[in-house]
């Protein structure tokens, strides 16, 4: 059996937390608000005993939701989520995702 040459190491590390809450208000409505962080640290080295190459990734999450049903039966909901996406080199990223689903 052939041995390497090299060894391929790393170091990953994810933090991260979230909020959820519900308020309900009128008879028929409930107001659900999320909020989610995330960390991401990814640090490679192409053998042992070189460089550590870092990579670092962060993502922030927060969401509206209403959920609505109405008097003559059903239900529906209206959500608008917004991700932010940071990298630790180049630009961020914003993406707005609104959705309404009726059922």
């Amino acid at each position: 059996m052939k041995t390497l040459d090299w060894e391929s190491t790393y170091k990953n590390d994810s933090y991260g937390a979230f909020i959820l809450s519900s308020f309900p208000y009128l008879s028929q409505n409930e107001l659900k608000f999320s909020l989610n962080l995330r960390d991401d640290n990814v640090r490679t080295q192409d053998d042992t005993g070189k460089e550590w190459e870092e990579f670092e990734h962060q993502t922030l999450s927060a969401g509206f939701e209403n959920h609505l049903s109405p008097t003559f039966g059903g239900h529906m909901s209206v959500r608008i989520f917004n991700d932010w996406r940071m990298k630790g080199i180049g630009s961020g990223l914003a993406h707005l995702s609104p959705v309404g689903v009726g059922v």
